[in-house]
């Protein structure tokens, strides 16, 4: 159905940020699954120290941009073209942050 996971970088100057990346089967959007996941994944990053988590979502997931910024990300840029889709066109992707605290 999906996973969900964060990354923390080793180096010692970034080892309070994480990557987080996602993915749920369509089949799943729109039932809550989403939202828990990540609700999960903060308390948990924040539980370990972590300072900020970094993401990369398609500009066209627009249910997902939404649940991110429900959650508190921004967005801190445009990725253009970084993201080849199934459609065999490539689309730009949004790098969004969540600083813990």
């Amino acid at each position: 159905m999906g996973h969900a996971q964060v990354f923390e970088y080793p180096n010692p100057r970034r080892k309070v940020v994480g990557d987080l990346p996602i993915y749920l089967h369509q089949d799943f959007h729109n039932k809550g699954l989403g939202l828990t996941m990540l609700t999960e994944l903060v308390q948990q990053a924040k539980k370990e120290g972590l300072h900020r988590m970094g993401l990369h979502v398609v500009t066209d997931n627009k249910l997902a941009v939404h649940l991110y910024e429900k959650l508190g990300s921004k967005t801190e840029g445009v990725l253009q073209g970084s993201y080849l889709g199934d459609d065999g066109l490539y689309h730009d992707e949004l790098a969004m942050g969540l600083v813990l605290g």
